[in-house]
């Protein structure tokens, strides 16, 4: 599958590396790079699911021959696979999430340099001994570092603790990437020590001043793939595919833009 993935696909893509340095020969993918992951998730979805499934296979049989009829054929024959009950899905969108093992001090739990607290009190969480605080299983989102969750030996739940230091108001919905790139420019400016903790203002500050110098050089292509992962309101022109709404959404359109904007840039 991965080799039908790369020759119909991935090697067709503006920015491919092609898989070998004979492959690639003079081509240049610095040059040609345009997608962003966000663009590159859309195409791949839309490969999975309208594209490879309803291709003909030569290694099905003639009655089957694409994946889609064949899993269509075994849902006749053996039934529906169980699916998530709704009364389950939170805990697996939790447990699927990053996972780490982490001391929860007398202020809270420390990952990096964020500290959480849980939105009730739970004072068995904290060792009577300082000195020996309590190991607990924490489970945090990359792309949303304003909470996690602690699971809770006794009870077997996950307890959320929302960040306190900085406020879990001045993060929320802030990616990691996001919040070092910021703790980064603030240690450039001498406004941070290195391992030092941010406060509010200091962030409001650093995202201000990423957001002017991305505004500053917004016409480079580091810039519009810094703005892009960010989730910055900035307008790139032209505008690469977010996401498309109608019926008509394909691959095909999606490279043509992208080829089109590749263009442009030459």
């Amino acid at each position: 599958m991965f080799g039908t993935l790369n020759t119909e696909l991935i090697h067709n893509l503006p920015g491919t590396r092609k898989s070998s340095k004979e492959d690639l020969g003079e081509y240049e993918p610095e040059k040609h790079a345009c997608l962003t992951l966000a663009d590159l998730r859309e195409i791949l979805t839309i490969y999975f699911t309208d594209v490879y499934p309803n291709e003909v296979h030569s290694g099905l049989p003639l009655d089957v021959p694409t994946p889609r009829l064949r899993y269509q054929e075994g849902l006749r024959i053996g039934g529906y696979p169980e699916w998530i009950a709704q009364d389950e899905r939170d805990y697996y969108k939790i447990e699927f999430l990053n996972t780490e093992e982490r001391k929860y001090h007398v202020d809270g739990i420390h990952l990096g340099t964020r500290i959480y607290l849980p939105t009730e009190p739970h004072p068995e969480l904290i060792s009577p001994d300082s000195r020996h605080p309590y190991t607990f299983t924490i489970k945090w989102d990359p792309d949303d570092i304003s909470r996690i969750y602690l699971h809770h030996p006794t009870t077997k739940t996950h307890i959320e603790l929302r960040c306190h230091k900085p406020s879990y108001e001045t993060v929320e919905g802030m990616n990691d990437y996001t919040y070092d790139l910021i703790r980064g420019q603030l240690k450039e400016a001498g406004l941070l020590a290195r391992g030092g903790k941010p406060t509010d203002e200091q962030i409001i500050k650093g995202r201000e001043m990423i957001e002017r110098k991305t505004q500053q050089a917004i016409k480079t292509r580091r810039a519009k793939l810094r703005a892009k992962r960010m989730g910055a309101e900035l307008t790139l022109q032209p505008k690469l595919p977010q996401s498309q709404k109608n019926e008509g959404s394909s691959i095909q359109q999606l490279l043509a833009k992208s080829k089109k904007w590749e263009q442009s840039q030459e």
